[in-house]
């Protein structure tokens, strides 16, 4: 349970107040802001978010230990993840140079669409990479494929359209 006495205050001091409350890794999707007043004794930190993300039109969601948050069409399928777990603590860094760090901690580089920009707002700690990546991605409109070492970024659309249009040239329903 947590206690919140607030009068406009600004979410991103509330998101960064929840990471470090609940012990929570707290990824934040581009655009979202605002101010929040609440008062709330004793609440359960989950009530308490929802009362304050409801007015503002944002939903949080808790997939094992990263709780993300963002307006409600942003949140893709989960997945699942193996990588060596990274840990990072972001407020409003470059997105391009983000994404070089966490496919550094991969072993890999990183490829990204010309024109691709962004700032990125996040607390992660011991998360797996591939975790991190998925959710920084998807804040932004955007998915990865990992190739021979290359974490391939681009849209969900166009990264489907490659593999639709390889499996095309491949012939009888082989990807690659």
């Amino acid at each position: 349970p947590i206690t919140f006495d607030l009068k406009d205050g600004d979410l991103q001091d509330v998101f960064r107040l929840f990471a470090d409350t609940t012990r929570l890794n707290v990824v934040v999707h581009p655009g979202v802001g605002g101010k929040v007043t609440y008062h709330g004794r004793k609440v359960p930190w989950d009530e308490a978010l929802e009362r304050m993300l409801a007015p503002n039109g944002l939903v949080a969601r808790l997939d094992g230990n990263v709780l993300e948050i963002g307006p409600p069409r942003k949140f893709g399928e989960k997945r699942s993840f193996t990588g060596a777990a990274i840990s990072f603590d972001y407020q409003d860094k470059d997105l391009v140079e983000t994404l070089r760090e966490v496919a550094a901690h991969a072993h890999a580089s990183v490829e990204v669409p010309e024109g691709v920009k962004g700032r990125v707002f996040f607390k992660l700690d011991e998360v797996p990479w591939q975790e991190a990546l998925q959710v920084i991605l998807r804040a932004h409109g955007f998915d990865y494929i990992e190739e021979s070492g290359v974490l391939r970024v681009d849209t969900a659309a166009e990264l489907r359209q490659e593999k639709i249009a390889v499996v095309g040239v491949n012939g009888a329903g082989k990807s690659t």
